[in-house]
């Protein structure tokens, strides 16, 4: 379990980040202009006593910086919980009536849940769903090859997942013009949220060569599949 600090100088108001994977939990508290103020990896699963301790012990750490509200990343939001949500009974339900869905992830943050809401009764609790960034995925695309019968009862179909490390890493991208090559590196470790790094550099001759050859092999491919296809009505 490890603990970073940032100096401060005011005890200004924070917010609570809880990021529960299947083993490990990860709390940060956020102040202004998103700062890390303070941080605890917590190596147990997120609702295991140990953890639960381990979270009163940090809660009591910073007991002098108020926390204004708390946030949680929720691996998966079900067909309900397409866009983050301020936890009531309703959601809550919503949650457990999915947790089959993620059940090494989806039991424990809801103990962590409970534990945190017991904890700070007066503060709003929000649920960040990673499914959410998938929500427009095409009906093609979402379907499974399943039955129906299958399908609906259920929740069978595909949702997407790491939505919230996809949305951040997208974010530097919104200025991206036709004179930048955005490259994109996503790693994944058992265990461990999946993180996103994306980097920009200028695009250089020899992209523009590539790009062009790409752009001339995949005509004279589609070519080809043209001319074999009209031999093939002639035959």
């Amino acid at each position: 379990m490890t603990t970073t600090r940032s100096p401060t100088t005011a005890p200004d108001p924070v917010v609570l980040v809880c990021d529960p994977g299947s083993s490990s939990l990860r709390l940060v508290l956020a102040g202004p202009g998103d700062r890390v103020v303070a941080s605890r990896h917590i190596e147990q699963p997120p609702g295991s006593p140990a953890a639960a301790a381990a979270v009163d012990a940090f809660l009591s750490e910073v007991v002098s910086r108020p926390v204004r509200a708390v946030g949680y990343r929720l691996v998966h939001g079900g067909p309900a919980l397409t866009r983050p949500s301020l936890v009531d009974d309703e959601v809550l339900r919503e949650v457990r009536a999915v947790a089959d869905l993620a059940p090494l992830h989806l039991p424990p943050t809801l103990d962590l849940l409970d534990n945190l809401r017991r904890r700070l009764p007066d503060v709003p609790h929000v649920v960040c769903p990673d499914t959410a960034f998938h929500r427009g995925l095409p009906v093609v695309a979402a379907t499974l090859a399943l039955p129906a019968p299958w399908r609906d009862k259920y929740h069978l179909r595909r949702f997407g997942f790491h939505g919230l490390s996809y949305a951040w890493a997208l974010q530097p991208n919104k200025n991206v013009n036709a004179t930048t090559i955005p490259t994109m590196t996503v790693t994944r470790r058992a265990g461990v949220p999946g993180t996103a790094r994306l980097t920009e550099r200028p695009a250089d001759q020899a992209d523009r060569s590539r790009a062009r050859r790409a752009g001339r092999d995949q005509s004279r491919r589609a070519g080809h599949r043209r001319a074999r296809h009209s031999s093939d009505r002639v035959c």
